[in-house]
């Protein structure tokens, strides 16, 4: 035979390295790769590429499994021919299985010499997707083939609409909470015109954030808490403004009265499936409550959800370094002293320690002494 009479669709398997030859051209669109596991050469001397697939096919053939898992890795067949000695073809089948997820489809067909139930069973249990009994025919090995090609195919299409579905699914959810997003800054902006606070709560959300980085808080999370924050006085929207811009000091009763923006804020933002929005309903309801358990609803230590500790410790410094209708803002030195005697008493020691870290360095690019 000269050397254009060689069939060029059987070949053996790429050695380590090399390069694949890629389609075979001729009149199929599509060819079967067909990965031959053959020790002794009896399997590849009876299949013959126009006697399968209508003649469709491309085979590769390897001896030993050290070979066929290095083929294996390089072409991705879409079957494998196994015929080893049963031990050797387990072993082969479970090394094939390890190299891929736990999901995949595994094209593997184990070829006994023998019907054995036990062998059969013991392939089956360990990922084969067929076992043939020998002698078979050839019409035979095509049939069971032509189905595992079905197989693979329905298999690659359903991981394919998986993919498309967890994209979609992905895409989907990072809208809504780019919507949830969009509610909080509103709600914020709202927060800010009724309470004549200016940018208050923005502030109050970027010194919460450094809080948590320095309390050690994920990333995601300390983001988390920086968005939510801002929406810890929404219920100040249902306090009446001689309460709430009063300029002296208030009554029992209008203190009793101010001290339900909590409870307000927090039914306001329930019953989201945004997190940003079911923390800030957290933050609202408990950023009041203090580390000694005298604060509005009586929690104390741990009990208070820590995002709330962070934020009462932000909230008190902005507003103590800023105007208010009731009094003028204090010194950056005079509020840091009071957050520190404040310590274990309205606050939390370990949040007052990652604060006072915090305005010992710089916040957002610019001295944190300026803030004032």
């Amino acid at each position: 035979m000269g050397q254009d009479e060689i069939d060029p669709i059987v070949t053996p398997a790429p050695r380590s390295g090399e390069a694949p030859l890629g389609r075979v051209q001729g009149q199929h669109e599509h060819w079967l790769r067909c990965l031959v596991v053959d020790e002794r050469g009896e399997l590849l001397s009876r299949v013959r590429p126009a006697n399968l697939l209508d003649g469709a096919l491309m085979l590769y053939a390897t001896e030993t499994p050290t070979a066929a898992l290095g083929a294996f890795e390089l072409w991705q067949p879409d079957v494998v021919l196994v015929q080893l000695e049963v031990a050797r073809a387990l072993d082969l089948l479970s090394a094939l299985r390890a190299l891929g997820e736990p999901s995949d489809f595994l094209p593997v067909v184990i070829l006994l010499s023998r019907e054995d139930a036990q062998h059969r069973a013991e392939a089956l249990a360990s990922g084969a997707a067929d076992v043939i009994v020998g002698p078979f025919s050839i019409s035979e090995l095509d049939s069971r083939l032509r189905y595992l090609v079905r197989v693979r195919h329905l298999h690659a299409r359903l991981e394919d609409q998986d993919r498309k579905l967890e994209e979609r699914v992905c895409q989907r959810s990072h809208h809504l909470e780019q919507v949830a997003l969009s509610t909080i800054d509103r709600l914020a902006q709202v927060g800010e015109f009724r309470d004549f606070t200016d940018e208050h709560v923005r502030r109050v959300g970027k010194v919460a954030r450094g809080i948590a980085n320095n309390l050690g808080l994920a990333a995601d999370v300390a983001n988390r808490i920086e968005r939510a924050a801002p929406l810890h006085d929404l219920g100040k929207v249902a306090i009446p403004d001689r309460i709430l811009l009063k300029p002296g000091p208030l009554t029992e009763d209008e203190l009793a009265i101010m001290r339900t923006h909590t409870t307000i804020g927090a039914r306001i933002l329930e019953g989201s499936d945004s997190a940003v929005l079911q923390l800030a309903g957290t933050i609202a309801q408990y950023h009041h409550e203090r580390w000694d358990g005298r604060g509005y609803g009586g929690l104390a230590g741990d009990s208070i959800p820590l995002a709330a500790r962070i934020v009462a410790v932000a909230d008190v410094f902005d507003a103590l370094t800023h105007d208010r209708p009731y009094r003028r803002a204090w010194h950056v030195d005079a509020a840091l002293d009071l957050i520190d005697f404040e310590r274990g008493g309205c606050f939390d020691p370990d949040v007052v320690d990652a604060f006072q870290l915090l305005m010992a360095g710089p916040l957002e690019g610019a001295n944190s002494r300026s803030v004032a």
